[in-house]
């Protein structure tokens, strides 16, 4: 089921994106840049096997971390005029302080069609259970490692890196709530 799920829902998803992302930099139809892109990355992943693809990980992580802290960086600067990180997070918590709610109040209109603390209860374990314990792309890595101790420091890892998207994902976009309303 989860491998069915990656291939078709996954996969196709970043395939897509990524042919959108080609047609609108280079102009080329996005079904030639999904089929350049599936080329590319079962060429180079056969031919440089699973060292390669991690080799493509490590990179892809070091850009996409620094680059969203690079983001943050940048929103909260502009948040707070050019004064630094720390005025941009006051003037988030001044501004917007609900945007940092995790739980709805019952008086807000959305109450009602977001499930609250039942995600946070029920919901988010097996979610978290879901990625970490039957996703194929985690159990693959996880299976690739040189024993079982390197496969527990890189799942560990990978977790401690979760940690980070309060700060690359959410912090931006609660920024873009002042900088575009």
């Amino acid at each position: 089921f989860w491998l069915a799920v990656y291939v078709f829902v996954n996969l196709t998803a970043v395939l897509w994106l990524g042919g959108l992302a080609i047609e609108t930099v280079a102009g080329v139809d996005w079904m030639f840049g999904m089929i350049f892109l599936a080329t590319f990355s079962v060429a180079y992943s056969l031919y440089g096997g699973l060292k390669a693809v991690a080799y493509t990980d490590i990179l892809q992580v070091v850009l996409l971390v620094l680059g969203g802290l690079f983001l943050s960086y940048l929103a909260l600067d502009a948040v707070s005029n050019g004064q630094g990180v720390i005025a941009g997070f006051s003037v988030l918590t001044e501004q917007v302080p609900s945007h940092f709610d995790m739980i709805l109040s019952s008086e807000n209109e959305h109450y009602m069609s977001l499930p609250g603390i039942s995600v946070l209860i029920g919901g988010m374990w097996i979610m978290n259970l879901s990625y970490w314990g039957f996703n194929q792309y985690i159990i693959q890595r996880a299976l690739a490692a040189k024993d079982l101790k390197e496969a527990q420091k890189g799942i560990a890892f990978a977790a401690y890196l979760k940690l980070l998207m309060p700060v690359i994902v959410v912090l931006p976009g609660i920024a873009a709530v002042i900088l575009h309303p």
